[in-house]
């Protein structure tokens, strides 16, 4: 098998709810995230970079990029922010951790945007030195 994959650096805001420690509050994020396509192909490309630049690369940009993530139970915040700045909020299912962020991208955003192609990892990093992983 043959796998490719791409980084991408994001900067976000985001807060946890189910948490008691500093990430309960709102605060910034300068994210790194890697995603790894692989395939069974016996050509020679497993994919063209080009295309997941361009199409999650993109989807990030659009979505996460200088946003604000939250927990949909977050919606009261997210409502002031919205009303106050005119800033459209992400909300996902859990608190924006890292690791719901992995799955939701690789679960969710990748079979939307590729179907001749799969994710097969997603790692997000907090810092350069921690990450989390989605796989399989």
């Amino acid at each position: 098998m043959k796998s490719v994959a791409v980084k991408f650096t994001i900067s976000v805001a985001k807060r946890s709810l189910s948490y008691e420690g500093k990430c309960k509050f709102l605060h910034g994020y300068g994210h790194v995230v890697e995603a790894e396509f692989s395939s069974d192909t016996k050509g020679d490309m497993v994919v063209d970079f080009y295309e997941i630049k361009e199409k999650l690369g993109k989807w990030l940009d659009e979505n996460w990029d200088h946003n604000t993530l939250l927990n949909k139970g977050d919606k009261p915040l997210g409502n002031v922010i919205e009303d106050m700045t005119g800033q459209k909020i992400f909300y996902l299912e859990g608190d924006p951790t890292s690791e719901n962020m992995a799955q939701y991208i690789k679960e969710t955003v990748c079979p939307e945007l590729f179907d001749d192609v799969t994710c097969t990892r997603v790692r997000i990093y907090d810092t350069a030195n921690e990450f989390a992983e989605v796989e399989g």
